[in-house]
């Protein structure tokens, strides 16, 4: 045995055997893996399959002898366990700035954690109405791109693109490069947006990573400026409705009791409220008003009234206003 040249092989390829066999369901029996070896060129006699499952578990892999009524032998844990595969896998299925391509390669790498008989579990297809997937595949580099630039404190430059009227791209700038300093990557929504600070119009500036081409890191370092280091992602951005370009305001809402769940399902839990005298509860936010945040005012319009401040309000009744004259008033 140890003159075979595969010998010292053999505890790397049993460890093997069992982390594709075996799981808390199923194990080997001696025999079992002494085929399994023999599969790969390792000869083994029980003796010293029993030598090394003791070598296993002395190194602290959890190999579980069990006696049904023979002895058979499992990997019982892992780096996760299937409930968080699944978890895992789900996530990845749901993600849209990933493409197919994508999805497919990174399902397959969480499925190399499992047993085989785990990945039948891990195939099964989670159910996200009207997800759509982007076409974009260097999302990945880009994320590397951009968090190599933040390391480091240089500029990224990249070309941003949207979609033209027949599903075109089309580079925004007239094809010009833009270049910033990266701040922060911020994910909501199912996108990674890129946070940016603007010198030129003194304020805040986020791009959807997936939407980025061409991106490189820069010899140009971050601008001496304090906001660069100073940033506060809870001052400065309030997510709660998108990640949008715009000045932060504090709104009040009057929310009708029975739709508080909708409120904190949306604000979070630690939003400011009072319940006041008329029965409606006070919500006090900071927002930026957006689409995303008129859209969740229309639908629960029936339960939650903004209230201030007046210049939201205005805007907001002037978006309504546009909107049923489309349709021509009737």
């Amino acid at each position: 045995m140890a003159n075979q040249p595969n010998s010292k092989l053999k505890l790397l390829y049993l460890l093997d055997i069992l982390r594709e066999r075996t799981d808390a369901e199923r194990g080997l029996s001696t025999q079992e893996i002494i085929e399994a070896l023999a599969e790969r060129g390792i000869d083994a006699a029980r003796k010293s399959v029993y030598r090394d499952i003791e070598v296993l578990r002395e190194a602290g892999f959890d190999v579980e002898v069990r006696r049904e009524p023979y002895a058979v032998y499992a990997l019982r844990t892992r780096e996760f366990d299937i409930d968080e595969m699944i978890l895992l896998a789900d996530a990845v299925q749901s993600c849209p700035f990933l493409t197919e391509e994508m999805t497919d390669a990174l399902i397959a790498k969480i499925g190399a954690l499992a047993s085989a008989g785990q990945r039948d579990m891990l195939a099964r297809r989670v159910d996200v109405p009207s997800r759509v997937k982007m076409q974009n595949e260097s999302v990945f580099s880009n994320l590397d791109m951009i968090q190599y630039a933040m390391r480091i404190k240089r500029k990224v430059r990249f070309h941003y693109f949207k979609y033209g009227p027949r599903k075109e791209k089309v580079l925004q700038l007239g094809g010009r490069h833009y270049e910033y300093a990266p701040i922060r990557l911020v994910y909501d929504g199912g996108y990674y947006y890129l946070l940016t600070y603007s010198e030129k119009y003194g304020d805040w500036v986020n791009y959807r990573v997936d939407r980025m081409l061409d991106v490189e890191v820069t010899d140009e370092p971050w601008p001496r400026d304090r906001r660069y280091e100073s940033y506060d992602p809870n001052v400065q951005q309030p997510w709660a409705f998108g990640v949008f370009n715009g000045e932060p305001v504090k709104v009040t809402l009057a929310v009708e009791p029975r739709a508080m769940s909708l409120v904190i399902d949306r604000l979070g839990v630690d939003v400011d409220t009072v319940v006041s005298r008329d029965g409606k509860v006070r919500v006090y936010a900071r927002v930026v008003p957006s689409f995303d945040f008129y859209g969740w005012l229309f639908q629960a319009s029936d339960v939650v009234e903004l209230e201030a401040p007046k210049r939201v309000v205005r805007e907001y009744r002037e978006r309504l206003e546009a909107a049923l004259a489309r349709f021509g008033g009737e």
